[in-house]
C-alpha cells in the first residue's frame, strides 16, 4: 500500500501489561467451579437414587408377573430387588464420581495458570496491524475464527467467543479490524478482550471448519502458505 513494504504495514508486538480491575474481573469470570471431595460425592447421589429406585421397581414388577401368588415369592422378589438396586446404585456412584472427579481435575488444571496471572496481575498487550484476513467456519459452539496474515508466510488465528459478551470486543468493535490490540494472560494465553482501533477489514475468503485442525495455535504466529490457505488447501 502506497509503496510501503509488507514488513512496514504488518505489526505483531507483545509488551508486558498490568491488568486493570475490569480485566481482572474478566479473568475471574472465566475461572470454572472446583468442587471438594464431599461435594463431588453429593453430586452422585441424585443419579444413584434414580437408578436404585428404577431397578427396584422393575425387579418388583417382573417378580409380580412371574410369581402371582405366595408370600415367600413376594419376599424373595423384594430381597432380589433390594440387592440389585443397591448394586446398581453403588455402580452408578462409582462411575459418576470418577467422571466428576476427572472433570474437576481438568478444571483445576485450567484454573491454575489463570489464577497465577490474576494473583500477580500479569498481562500482555499485543499490538496488531494487518491487511488480510480469512474467516474459518465455527465448529459446534466454539465461535468464529479468523486467520490474519502477518509478515511473509506467517499468520495468527483468533477465536471470537459466540456468547455475545459485550466486554470482549471493545473500541469501535469493528472486527475483523486493520488495527487492534489483544489483552491476554501470559501463562495460560487466555485472551480477555480485543480493542479495535482501526477500520473494518474485509474478509477475502471463508473456509470450512475442517481447516482448523491445522491452525490450532491460537493467538501465536505460525508459518503457513497463505495462498494455499486462501485456496482452502492448508500446508503448515
Amino acid at each position: 500500500m502506497n509503496g510501503e513494504s509488507e514488513l512496514q504495514r504488518t505489526v505483531w508486538s507483545v509488551e508486558p501489561h498490568s491488568l486493570t480491575e475490569s480485566e481482572l474481573r474478566l479473568a475471574q469470570d472465566w475461572l470454572g467451579p472446583v468442587f471438594s471431595g464431599p461435594r463431588l460425592f453429593a453430586k452422585t447421589l441424585l443419579p444413584a437414587f434414580f437408578i436404585t429406585t428404577v431397578t427396584f421397581s422393575l425387579t418388583m414388577a417382573i417378580g409380580s408377573a412371574l410369581f402371582t401368588t405366595g408370600v415367600n415369592a413376594t419376599r424373595l422378589t423384594g430381597l432380589i430387588g433390594i440387592v440389585l438396586a443397591l448394586t446398581a446404585g453403588a455402580i452408578t456412584i462409582q462411575r459418576v464420581f470418577v467422571r466428576e472427579q476427572k472433570d474437576n481435575q481438568h478444571q483445576i488444571a485450567r484454573n491454575v495458570p489463570v489464577q497465577r496471572d490474576i494473583n500477580a496481575r500479569n498481562g500482555e498487550v499485543i499490538s496488531v496491524k494487518v491487511d488480510c484476513v480469512v474467516e474459518i467456519a465455527p465448529f459446534e459452539d466454539e465461535g468464529k475464527k479468523y486467520c490474519f496474515r502477518l509478515t511473509g508466510d506467517s499468520a495468527v488465528m483468533l477465536r471470537i467467543p459466540d456468547d455475545d459478551n459485550p466486554d470482549f470486543l471493545t473500541g469501535n468493535a469493528l472486527f475483523p479490524n486493520r488495527v487492534f490490540t489483544i489483552i491476554r494472560l501470559p501463562t495460560s494465553k487466555l485472551i480477555l478482550c480485543i480493542n479495535c482501533i482501526g477500520e473494518s477489514l474485509p474478509i477475502i475468503a471463508k473456509l470450512p471448519a475442517r481447516v482448523d485442525k491445522y491452525l490450532n495455535r491460537d493467538a501465536e504466529p505460525f508459518k503457513l502458505e497463505w495462498s494455499q490457505l486462501v485456496a482452502g488447501k492448508v500446508e503448515v
